[in-house]
Order: structure tokens, then sequence, then C-alpha cells
């Protein structure tokens, strides 16, 4: 998942918020076709544009300080590789790229979602549970939890907050997917500041 919000450059050029952004990001000029205009938007952003279900762009004609906000999805991120062309079969490459392609346009990034699939589920969120109540997890995080799924299956390990700055959820990706992806899935979902240190 990634969400960011291009910044309007300093100072009166004479164009839009839109084509500001435009200008900076001609490669979304070709997916431009396939916008959707949704009837309201959040944030006071009043302008929102969907394309499929890959990811939405957001703006405000009238507040230019609240930028260009788009996010995408992690079934969108194929997309957005597409958009910027990048083909590298490393996923660690691509992810590279797409960070520095948004610094150099003058983008914050907003949140961002790392994971990490353990095939061999080495560990359950079980696990975590059993070890955080011995206190055997060491964490300044003072809001984690559980949630079974089903007696002995699924089941979601969870530290911090949703909406917060640092939220990790460890959860059977096998029962969450029906069987389509067999592993122990760690999500890491970064907002505000720690999403900016891993652009940096």
């Amino acid at each position: 998942w990634l969400e960011f919000t291009y910044l309007v450059p300093d100072g009166l050029n004479g164009l839009s918020v839109w084509e500001n952004f435009l200008a900076d990001f001609p490669e979304f000029e070709n997916v431009l076709g396939e916008m959707i205009l949704l009837e309201k938007g959040r944030n006071g952003y009043t302008h929102v544009f969907a394309f499929t279900d890959e990811f939405t762009i957001s703006y405000n004609p009238d507040e230019l300080r609240l930028g260009v906000h788009v996010t995408f999805p992690s079934h969108g991120l194929y997309r957005l590789m597409s958009i910027f062309h990048l083909n590298d079969k490393s996923e660690y490459t691509n992810a590279s790229a797409i960070l520095r392609i948004l610094k150099e346009r003058s983008c914050r990034i907003s949140r961002l979602d790392i994971a990490y699939d353990d095939m061999s589920k080495t560990f359950t969120p079980h696990d975590f549970a059993k070890w955080k109540l011995e206190d055997r997890i060491s964490t300044q995080c003072k809001v984690f939890g559980f949630m079974s799924s089903q007696a002995d299956k699924g089941g979601t390990f969870y530290l911090g907050k949703r909406g917060g700055d640092r939220f990790l959820r460890i959860y059977d990706k096998e029962f969450e997917s029906k069987g389509k992806i067999n592993s122990i899935r760690y999500e890491f979902e970064l907002r505000r500041e720690w999403a900016a240190k891993i652009q940096d």
C-alpha cells in the first residue's frame, strides 16, 4: 500500500494544482481516459478520481496547500510500476526506484505498507500472542492484541494502533487468502514521520 501527496511548488506559476501535478508527472497522462469521478472526497479534497480499483487521485482546486493525494492499494502497485515503466524482476529495485522518483518530484509519503511472507511458517500469530502474555516480547508499544478467526486457524497478532505512525500485524495469509498464499505475513503499516524515514 502506498499513499503520497504531491506538494505544489512555492510561488504562483499560473498553473492549477492539477496542471502542476500533470506537468511533474507526465506519465499519468496515459491513464486519464480511465478516470471515473467519485461523488465526494475526504480531508478537504473535492475532486476524487478512481482508476478502476487500482488507485485514486484526489485534489481541491481551491486549496493549493493540500496538493494532490494519490493512493495505491497493494494490488495497484503493479499499475504504478507500469506507469513508471519499471520492469525489474526485483521488488526491492522497483520499490527503491518509486521512492526515489517521488522524492525527486516533491512528494511526501503519508502511508507505506511493507510486507514479508514467511513461507516456512516458523512462528504463528498464536505464538506471538502467547509470548506477549509471558512477557517474552519487549516493546515500547502499549497497544497490542490477538484476534482469532477460528479455533486453531487464522488469527492476527498486532502491535500498535491502526492509524498510528507504526502498526505491525502478523497473520495467517494462507487462511486469509483461502489457500492461495501459504505463509505467515508480517505487515508493517507506516505513516507520516515513519513513512518519510523509510523513503529517506
